[in-house]
Formats: C-alpha cells, sequence, structure tokens
C-alpha cells in the first residue's frame, strides 16, 4: 500500500472515531458497551496505522476533534453517580482519547495543546488510580509528565488564581501517581515523587490555604501507606514514611490569628496524633523498641494535654483507645513471654491512657509484671506506688490488689513493716480469706514478728469494721487468728462473740478472684 492510500486510512479510520464519539454523545448515564467497544478497536486500528508516520496537518486537526468530542462526553459523564462498571466504561473512553493523543508528538504541539494533553492523561490516570487498577494509572501518568513542563515552567510567571489552579493540579498528579507507585512496589518512584510533592509545597506556589491542605492531604497519604506497611509487616519502612510525616507536619506552621487557617488547628491535631500512634506502633514491630515508642505515646500524651475538649476531660477519646489497644496488645504479648521489664514499661504506658475498668486491669496487670521480675527491683515498688497515686477514687479493690503485690515483693526482700499488713487489712474488700493467704504468706517467708502484726492489726482495726458489717467472719477467722497468737480474755470473748453469730456468712474474693 502506497503513503497516499495510507493516509486515506489513517483519515477514515479517524472520521469513524469521530462517527463513534459522536453517537456515545447522544447517550445519557451509563456508557453503552457496544459503542465503547467499537471506540476501543477503531482507535487501535488508527494507531496501528499511524505508527512511525507523520500524521498531516488534516489528520492532526481531525485527531484533536476526535479527542476533544470524547473529553466532552466524559466532562458531561463526570457529573453523574456510576457504579464500578460504569465507571471502567467511562475510564476505558478517556482511555481512548489519551491513545490518541500519543500519535501528536510533544515537539509539534502549542503550551495550550501541551497543558490539554497533559490534563487529559492525568485525568485518565486518576480514573483508573480511582479503580485500583494501578498498572494502567502509571502508564498514563508517565506518559503526563513530559507535558507537565509547562505548568512548572508557568509557576513561576502565573499569580493569583492561575497560580493556585496550576499548583493543585501538578501536586494531584504527583501525589496519585505516588500512591499508584506504593501499591505497585516501585519504591524508587514513590520516593521521587514524594520529594517532587514536598517540593511543590515548600516552594508555596500556591495561597496559603491550598499549600496547608496539601500538606494536609499528603501527611494522610504517607499515614496510609504506611498503615499498609505495618499491616504487611514492613515496619521500617513504615518508620521512615512516618518520620517524614511527622516532618511534614513540623513544617505546618499555623497562624492562630489567621481566620483562613484557623479551622485548620483542630484536624491537624488528630492528623498528629495518628501519626505519633502509628509511628509507635511501628517502632513497637520493628524490633520492641519499647523506649523509642513509648517516646511517642509521651508526645501524644503532651499533645492530648494541650488540647482538653470535652471528651479528652472525661478521659475517653479514640485517640485514647487506639493508643490503649496498641500499648496493651504489645505489652500482653511480651508478658506472655515473661519479658517482665519490657512489658512493664509498656503497660505503665497504657495506664496513661485507661480509663474507667480498663484503668483498674491495667494498674492490676502492671502490678503482676512488678511482681514477675526476678529482682524484685526498688522501681517495682515506686511503680506500685505511681500506679496507686493514679487510680480513680471509686478504685479501692484495685488498691487493694495492688497493696497486696507491694506486700508480696516486700516479704520477697524481706522487708515487711506493719504499714503493708495494715493497708491491707484496712481495706474495705479485705476479708477472712485475703487474711488466711496474708498469713500464709508470711508463715512461708518465715518473716521475725509479721504474725504479731497481723494479729494486732486484724484486732485494733479490721475485726471492728467486719463485725459492724453485714459480711460476718465465719468460723474459719477464729482458727486463723488462734493460730497466730496467743490471745488475751477480751480479745477471746470478742472472737467467740463472732463464732456463735447466726447471721449468715458472705464469702469474699480471694486474691484470684479480684476484678
Amino acid at each position: 500500500m502506497n503513503g497516499s492510500s495510507e493516509s486515506k486510512s489513517l483519515t477514515a479510520l479517524l472520521v469513524r472515531c469521530q462517527q463513534i464519539a459522536g453517537r456515545l454523545s447522544r447517550h445519557t448515564g451509563r456508557p453503552p458497551v457496544q459503542e465503547v467497544l467499537e471506540l476501543e478497536g477503531a482507535v487501535q486500528e488508527a494507531y496501528g496505522a499511524a505508527r512511525g508516520s507523520k500524521l498531516s496537518e488534516q489528520q492532526s486537526g481531525l485527531t484533536w476533534e476526535v479527542v476533544l468530542d470524547i473529553w466532552n462526553y466524559h466532562t458531561e459523564q463526570s457529573s453523574l453517580l456510576l457504579e464500578p462498571a460504569a465507571q471502567k466504561l467511562s475510564a476505558q473512553v478517556l482511555q481512548c482519547a489519551s491513545n490518541l493523543l500519543e500519535l501528536l508528538p510533544n515537539g509539534a504541539l502549542s503550551d495550550s495543546e501541551m497543558s490539554s494533553k497533559a490534563h487529559i492523561l492525568c485525568k485518565t490516570g486518576s480514573l483508573w488510580h480511582e479503580l485500583n487498577e494501578h498498572e494502567n494509572a502509571e502508564s498514563c501518568f508517565s506518559k503526563s509528565m513530559p507535558c507537565t513542563a509547562t505548568w512548572k515552567a508557568s509557576l513561576n510567571e502565573a499569580a493569583g488564581a492561575d497560580t493556585n489552579e496550576i499548583a493543585e493540579d501538578l501536586f494531584g498528579l504527583v501525589t496519585q501517581r505516588m500512591v499508584s507507585a506504593w501499591k505497585l512496589d516501585m519504591e524508587t518512584l514513590a520516593e521521587e515523587m514524594l520529594k517532587q510533592a514536598q517540593d511543590l509545597i515548600s516552594n508555596e506556589h500556591g495561597s496559603s490555604r491550598i499549600t496547608f491542605h496539601q500538606s494536609f492531604r499528603l501527611v494522610t497519604m504517607m499515614a496510609e501507606q504506611a498503615g499498609r506497611l505495618i499491616r504487611v509487616k514492613h515496619s521500617t519502612a513504615a518508620t521512615t514514611l512516618l518520620k517524614g510525616a511527622m516532618a511534614q507536619l513540623s513544617q505546618l506552621a499555623l497562624d492562630e490569628d489567621d481566620p483562613k487557617l484557623a479551622e485548620g488547628t483542630e484536624i491537624t491535631w488528630h492528623l498528629r496524633v495518628k501519626v505519633l500512634r502509628m509511628l509507635a506502633h511501628a517502632l513497637l514491630e520493628e524490633a520492641g523498641n519499647a523506649p523509642a515508642a513509648l517516646n511517642m505515646i509521651h508526645q501524644i500524651r503532651d499533645q492530648r494535654d494541650g488540647h482538653q475538649d470535652e471528651h479528652s476531660k472525661h478521659g475517653d477519646t479514640p485517640e485514647q483507645r487506639h493508643v490503649f489497644a496498641l500499648l496493651w496488645n504489645r505489652a500482653t504479648l511480651l508478658f506472655q513471654q515473661h519479658n517482665f521489664q519490657r512489658a512493664r514499661s509498656l503497660f505503665a504506658g497504657a495506664l496513661t491512657f485507661s480509663f474507667g475498668q480498663l484503668r483498674a486491669k491495667t494498674a492490676r496487670t502492671l502490678g503482676m509484671c512488678c511482681l514477675g521480675m526476678a529482682d524484685f527491683e526498688r522501681e517495682s515498688i515506686n511503680s506500685l506506688k505511681h500506679v496507686k497515686g493514679n487510680l480513680p477514687a471509686d478504685a479501692s479493690k484495685t488498691e487493694l490488689y495492688l497493696d497486696l503485690q507491694e506486700l508480696h515483693i516486700a516479704v520477697a526482700q524481706k522487708k515487711v513493716s506493719a504499714d503493708h499488713i495494715d493497708r491491707c487489712i484496712k481495706n474495705e474488700h479485705c476479708g477472712p480469706m485475703l487474711l488466711a493467704w496474708i498469713s500464709d504468706l508470711l508463715s512461708s517467708a518465715g518473716i521475725k514478728g509479721s504474725n504479731m502484726m497481723l494479729t494486732k492489726t486484724v484486732l485494733n482495726s479490721a475485726l471492728d469494721k467486719w463485725l459492724e458489717s453485714d459480711n460476718v467472719l465465719p468460723d474459719e477467722l477464729a482458727k486463723i487468728l488462734r493460730r497466730l497468737m496467743e490471745l488475751s480474755q477480751k480479745d477471746q470473748e470478742k472472737l467467740e462473740l463472732v463464732y456463735r453469730c447466726d447471721k449468715p456468712v458472705t464469702q469474699i474474693a480471694n486474691p484470684g478472684q479480684l476484678d
């Protein structure tokens, strides 16, 4: 076939594409499958016929006409709410326009034509991106990048609204390509796009409002990708990405007096807490790095303390629940592995973010970590005292549990004092079963004078309290006290009064049953 025949064939194919695009434009709603397939076939034929040859001026003009017809059809379609299958058909239609644009070399296009080509390629890539077809998206994005050279050049020349629009378009292209690269595991490309996005923000081509929202969107994307990395156990990469997100957040110097940015304070705070929480998670997963993770937790607490809203005043916010769950799960795993030292640190961190019944449960588990430590360091006792000082006012059961754990530590250190025993016995939830447990603990440890201290505490304070309550002492208490020491006649009479009492007996929980 000679050149003239090939030219006529290409022209005929382009005319056919134009006719199909015209039929498409008469449809509203879901794109008709038959016309979409016909258009794809015609464009593919035209692309094959034009391969390696230069288009005539007439053919170039006809190509632009077909592309603009398809673009106008897409613009009308974009205002409709289409189901995923119809959205894919719409993407296929726009892909036809993008394929035709490849017939037009960049060097032969004017600046306005280059800009139009970039817009269409970017939009096609965005449609595939939204449909999670990232290979198709990346193909369009990569072809659009050379066309955006005019955008980048005009950023330094345009002003006002024009600059804002160009900066937003370019930022959208770069970030969407970045996300697609992440999805395709193209790490080098993703890093390159991330750097370009950060450069666009730092160059401040747009208004302060646009720059702020671009930063917010970028950090959100980085956090989402970090979450995916954490889920697939790529914690080191997640840590690097989240540290970059924190650096980006630190650049959001919001002017509290600027009404244009005032609303950003609230959403930035929540995003900062989210990134810190994810960074703590990544650090824990990466190498069980408890100190670094707890540093992130302390930063969250500082953020929370500086941002008191109605929810945080009541001690129950989504951020607190997320952080608590993060620390609790990791600490529980360490506890099960008998790594009490590290588990204790994380449980102590979790206590800061616990509330209600969870606070009591966390405090008790922290005490158990202290008991599990072989050397019973003094720091363990200090930790218990710190826990008790931060308990809610109605946590007397938890206080008793912690007092018993502190007594256990004191017994192991052979440093039992009357104060240790006194605090346990005087607690309103301490009953005869706990008294028996304390007695056995002291006896087995051979603590000198411990039985005398225990009996004295019971007779001087606890016994009167028990006699006045409905929880009357059972027979076992008299046996325990007689075993402890030789009682005076007056004390014997008091015990006999209890022994003969006909009131019903209420069983008091033992240490293992305290919830």
